[in-house]
């Protein structure tokens, strides 16, 4: 948050530098850029009232409590994705390795992946069949359409390592 107000901060100045902002700025000796007159010309600026209604709607939906955004349902159909797999230990999760993202339990049959909403149902038929996994779990947010099966051991996960695979959304 303190980078937002910072970058705020320097809006008018880069703007004033970029040509686009309310001030002239003049060249001293000093070689440094200093204020030498504030343009208001042309300018829209609200009156006390909007911005006290504008700031009375914005603190009504803060004290509404959080925004969740809920991921779209993907399509069903066939996508070619990249699989890993992982197992729980914490080197691979987190502090609660046999919990899933969605909070349950870890057990054959779930998946991660950032793409798709919990509760997904997914096949991967050239490995697995006709076998159905359900999304439960989440990845590392830089992993956008990969998918991570889970498995009971390291080894087993180790084994799988990294491939293309086509996957059915149910």
């Amino acid at each position: 948050m303190r980078k937002f107000f910072k970058g705020l901060a320097i809006l008018p100045i880069f703007l004033t530098v970029s040509g686009f902002g309310p001030f002239d700025l003049k060249n001293e000796e000093t070689n440094f850029a200093s204020v030498t007159h504030i343009n208001l010309e042309n300018k829209t600026y609200l009156s006390k009232e909007d911005l006290d209604q504008k700031l009375a709607k914005f603190e009504a939906k803060a004290a509404a409590g959080p925004v969740i955004y809920q991921r779209r349902k993907a399509l069903p159909g066939f996508y070619i994705v990249s699989a890993t797999a992982y197992s729980s230990t914490v080197d691979q999760c987190d502090a609660s390795p046999f919990i899933t993202a969605s909070g349950q339990h870890v057990r054959d049959g779930i998946i991660a992946a950032n793409f798709l909403p919990f509760g997904a149902k997914v096949r991967i038929p050239e490995i697995y069949g006709d076998k159905i996994f359900e999304v439960q779990d989440r990845m590392n947010s830089r992993y956008t359409t990969r998918v991570d099966l889970w498995m009971p051991t390291r080894q087993a996960a180790m084994q799988f390592g990294l491939r293309q695979i086509k996957i059915e959304v149910l």
